[in-house]
């Protein structure tokens, strides 16, 4: 409202066209400022029922009878170029004036827009508030003569940009954009150009990464992903089924918490000496490769390799020498976990790593990680920086080396206790409530002496430990008690593992994804129905050894119903781009059984890796599969029959076959598809 009353205001009628041109216009710029975080548009939809005729202005004053339609091509590209100028220097630079337009914590794609006066006050409170906690205001002499040094360990220095969160702002260095210093002394302008942060640490990450898998004690219980998480659990869930089974184990205690300030107080001086006592090789060897599969996809990966300091120093090896042929190690190993058909080519860039160039710019990186905001320069003393490569790398070798100074892995880890710990949110369960109060005890001693503390108040379980932590779980609509740990629901009762999709509760969907340009719309629905399937498929939900075959099966179910309001987001969110005609119900019927298809196959390849390698068992065939996964979409689908009536015959037509009749009769398949165990997705809004 506000960009259109401007425009309004300062251009003459002539200019914005008849009603509905200016209607036209109107519901364009609300597109604009309405659109997500990487979305684009395009002038043929800023020109969508706009009438050229409207612009008598740009109509030639003479034209022949001969040469009237290039008088009128002539008109519509001079419209063209007024709406384009309209959009690019008017609307966008009226935006830039007035607003700061910025995503947030916990609405990563949806664009919110302050006033610069409230924006302006909310940084300058949170610059204060750093510069008395973690960094330290630098004079201009002094950021000057650090910036200036001549050094191959200089890294420049960082814009911070500030995101906004629940309460206050959050600072995150900006460490993958090149940056300029800018020296003025006697009316002499030097600039000096530093690359970006992140590119400069791209060896020390590597390095690190490779360290920390050749030895991962140094990780701790960390995890990354959920087949480590799997990993992690699955023995001691096993363990405590076995031993309930035997009746040889009772109430099994389940605590998640999280660090408060995991980055933000982290005491540099012993992080480095973390960091660089996991450095043992004198030097490494880095090599490159492209992976080139069968669908024309291209993989730019590299392999990273100690090289022992007797060693004679010489230009590096190839990715598969005749050593590596004969022994079956090496770059051979290393080919052995690509995927089949996969063309691996070597692309002749390898690199010598020393330790000398390694160690310096980390240490540069953890004391001398200057940021600049407001023409202000800082420089950070405490925590490590937010928006780096290697924070998170670093943040976890730091809890790994506070789990075994206090021995939290030793004293409570056994074949019915385990602990998990993602980044800095910890999971702990366990069959000894007198364990799990000491482990609560020791964290709270281990990581305040070290600056940090555990969040009492996200802290959830199913026990008491007055005064600071009390029972607390998340109870769902059938009376299950769960607790939510990294997007994962795990029932305090059964011990099964579930997806949490409550973070959706009373969201829309649309919020949480990023349309492309209308041409090429339709095309890519197959690919964005497979890629709603991805996040949260993993064997995780699909072990028989730790979830029941009706709980598997509802995890199923819940993956394509997800899967399905985001379809269904993105059809309706498309549908309304300008010049976008609607998809027709054969081509959203052939997106939706390529997905399911699709999900088949992942669901398969994921379980049979963890029967193989993570001491899972069962298996959830294929059938099962599709029909939860037709009856999912069809449960969406059936809610806008006025959109969807062909789709959902196709869909119901697909039922008929004489493998699905025996699906709809199988009773665990009638239980994992009852609306009560899926509840929290009625609060879902789609």
């Amino acid at each position: 409202a506000f960009v259109w009353a401007v425009i309004d205001y300062i251009f003459p009628n002539e200019l914005l066209g008849g009603e509905k041109t200016r209607s036209a216009l109107q519901d364009f710029i609300k597109r604009v400022v309405s659109m997500r975080r990487y979305e684009r548009c395009t002038l043929h939809e800023a020109m969508h029922h706009v009438h050229t005729g409207d612009f008598k202005c740009f109509k030639a004053v003479k034209t022949n009878v001969g040469s009237a339609g290039q008088a009128e091509a002539s008109q519509r590209r001079m419209v063209c170029r007024w709406i384009a100028w309209l959009v690019n220097e008017m609307v966008f630079p009226l935006i830039r004036a007035h607003f700061y337009c910025t995503d947030t914590q916990t609405h990563r794609q949806r664009m919110f827009f302050y006033r610069k006066g409230v924006w302006a006050r909310l940084v300058s409170a949170t610059l204060q508030n750093l510069e008395q906690t973690s960094f330290k205001r630098l004079s201009m002499k002094d950021a000057s003569a650090m910036l200036e040094r001549a050094n191959k360990s200089n890294l420049g220095f960082s814009n911070i940009r500030f995101l906004p969160k629940g309460t206050g702002l959050r600072p995150v260095a900006v460490l993958n954009k090149p940056s300029k210093f800018v020296v003025k002394v006697k009316k002499v302008r030097t600039v000096k150009e530093f690359h970006a942060v992140n590119s400069r640490l791209k060896e020390v990450f590597d390095v690190l990464a490779y360290e920390t898998v050749r030895d991962p004690s140094v990780m701790g219980a960390a995890v990354g992903d959920y087949k480590s998480t799997l990993i992690r659990l699955g023995p001691c869930l096993r363990a405590i089924r076995h031993q309930r089974r035997l009746g040889r184990c009772g109430k099994a205690f389940v605590l998640a918490t999280d660090i408060k300030g995991a980055f933000d107080n982290l005491p540099l001086s012993t992080l480095e000496r973390i960091a660089v006592d996991l450095l043992q090789g004198a030097s490494y060897q880095t090599l490159k490769y492209t992976v080139m599969k069968r669908d024309g996809t291209t993989k730019y990966k590299k392999t990273v390799t100690s090289v022992d300091s007797d060693e004679v120093r010489g230009v590096p090896g190839p990715l598969v020498t005749e050593a590596d042929r004969r022994q079956n190690t090496g770059g051979v190993a290393l080919l052995k976990n690509e995927s089949r058909g996969s063309v691996i080519v070597d692309n002749g860039m390898a690199t010598e790593i020393s330790n000398d160039d390694i160690v310096p710019l980390l240490r540069a990186h953890l004391n001398e990680n200057i940021v600049s905001s407001c023409g202000k320069f800082m420089l950070q003393t405490v925590g490590i920086p937010q928006g780096s490569i290697v924070s998170p790398l670093l943040c976890s070798l730091f809890y790994g080396h506070l789990e075994r100074e206090y021995k939290l892995l030793t004293g409570v880890c056994d074949a019915t206790s385990t602990i998990c710990r993602w980044m800095d949110d910890i999971l702990l369960i366990t069959t000894d409530e007198a364990r799990a109060k000491t482990f609560i005890d020791t964290c709270k001693r281990g990581f305040e002496e070290h600056g940090c503390s555990l969040n009492t108040l996200k802290t959830l379980c199913n026990f008491d430990h007055k005064p600071d932590v009390t029972r607390r779980t998340f109870v769902s609509s059938d009376g299950n008690e769960f607790i939510p740990w990294c997007g994962i629901l795990i029932n305090v009762d059964t011990l099964e593992i579930m997806v949490d999709y409550s973070r959706y509760a009373g969201e829309f969907l649309r919020e949480t994804m990023n349309l492309p340009i209308a041409r090429t719309a339709w095309l890519r629905l197959p690919d964005r129905i497979c890629g709603f399937l991805k996040p949260k498929c993993a064997a995780l939900f699909y072990d028989e050894s730790i979830n029941s075959p009706l709980t598997c099966r509802v995890n199923v179910f819940q993956l394509f119903l997800m899967a399905a309001m985001k379809t269904h987001s993105y059809v309706a969110a498309v549908s309304k781009i300008p010049g976008c005609n609607p998809i027709a119900p054969v081509a959203l019927y052939r997106a939706i059984k390529h997905a399911i298809n699709f999900g088949q196959i992942l669901i398969q390849r994921h379980t049979a890796r963890a029967r193989a390698h993570c001491g899972s068992i069962g298996r959830i065939p294929n059938a099962h599969v599709e029909f939860l996964a037709r009856t999912a979409f069809l449960s969406v689908l059936v809610r806008k029959q006025a959109r969807y009536k062909r789709t959902i015959e196709l869909l119901v037509s697909g039922l008929s076959s004489r493998e699905m009749k025996r699906a709809t009769r199988n009773a665990l398949l009638k239980q994992a598809t009852d609306p009560s165990r899926s509840a929290i997705f009625e609060t879902i809004r789609f």
